[in-house]
This record gives C-alpha cells, structure tokens and sequence, in this order.
C-alpha cells in the first residue's frame, strides 16, 4: 500500500507539472510574434493579453458566426484528439488543474447516493447541450455567445486584463463572467473537476 501511496502521489506531481507547464506556455505571447493562432486541445480563453495559442471554442465560434464551416479548426482538434485522446482535458487543461487544487485543499468528495451512477450519466450529457446550444447561439446571434458566460475567460482573460491595465473598463459582462467563474469554483470544492464532467463542451468533443 505505501508503494501504491507513492506512485499516486508521483503521477499527481507529474500531471501538476504538465499542467503548469502548460499555463506557462500558454502565456508567452508577449509579443505579435509569439502568438501562434494554433488551436489548443482544450479550453483556453485567447483573450488573454499574453495568450500563445487559439481556443478552440472561440475559433468554432468565430466560423460559425461567420456562417462559414471550421473545417481547420475541426482539423487540428481531430488530429490531437487522434492522438492524444483525452490526455489534453487531463494532463494539460490549465481550468483543470485549478479545479484539482480547490478539490485537494477542501479534502471532501462527493458521497456515493444511491441511484447516483444514473444521475452522473444524464448530467455527463449536458456538456454536450453546452457545446450545440453555444454553436447554434454564435449561428443564430453572428457572436462568441459561449464567452459571454464562460468562466474560463474570466480567470484566463478577464483577470490578467485587470491587472495589466491601469485603469481597465469593466462591463457588465466582466462580473457576469466572474459571477460565472465562483459558482464553478465553489462547486469544484464539492465534486471534483465538475466544469470538466459535466459543463465543458471541449469535453463533449474529446
């Protein structure tokens, strides 16, 4: 049992560390040159002052408000979910790696209801209206719609604007975005890694 002990505590060091090498790879944009426009295998917000990459949410959006298909974008994330598979929501999603720290430090998980298993797959399905409901929305309303509300541009973009900025002009939708961002916080103290099991529509298409 130590021996196993050990070997979970490596495997967490190690994901920990892919997930915190991501977040930094992520933010070397700190110049024109450095902003590749990739798209990433999981949920980034390239609102981000210093963001290296693409979000893959926000580039489908954005053709699919054009009314055109996103056949480059569906490109790219078919190629590294071919080859990665899930790895990139596990090992590399920055959001993920937040939602991991608040669920260690708060030491609880979610107890085991009776009829509970049947609850987790029904409620593993709404990711799936999340990612359908956003790209019909970005059709129908010509915009980014998913990142009105979404909680990753709140703590990926909405923050690292704040900070940068001497005198930042918040909107209404900087505090809907962080109303957003403490509801899934809170809730990932209680079920772990929640916004990825059940709200994530990246997660839908891995």
């Amino acid at each position: 049992m130590p021996v196993l002990r050990r070997n979970r505590l490596s495997l967490a060091g190690k994901r920990l560390a892919a997930q915190l090498g991501t977040l930094v790879a992520c933010n070397l944009g700190f110049s024109a040159a450095l902003k590749t426009g990739l798209v990433v295998p999981f949920l980034y917000c390239h609102g981000c002052p210093f963001a290296t990459f693409a979000c893959p949410m926000g580039a489908l959006q954005h053709f699919v408000g054009r009314h055109e298909a996103p056949f480059l974008v569906l490109g790219m994330l078919s190629l590294a979910f071919l080859l990665l598979g899930r790895f990139g929501c596990g090992w590399l999603c920055p959001f993920g790696a937040i939602q991991d720290l608040l669920a260690w430090l708060a030491r609880r998980k979610l107890r085991k209801l009776k009829g509970w298993s049947g609850a987790e797959l029904a409620l593993r399905q709404v990711k799936l209206g999340v990612l359908v409901g956003s790209l019909a929305a970005s059709y129908i309303l010509t915009g980014t719609t998913f990142w009105w509300l979404g909680p990753v541009c709140a703590i990926f973009a909405g923050v690292p604007y704040v900070l940068t900025q001497s005198r930042p002009a918040l909107g209404i939708f900087f505090y809907i975005h962080m109303l957003a961002l403490l509801a899934v916080l809170l809730l990932a103290i209680f079920v772990p890694r929640a916004w990825c099991r059940y709200l994530c529509p990246i997660g839908a298409l891995a």
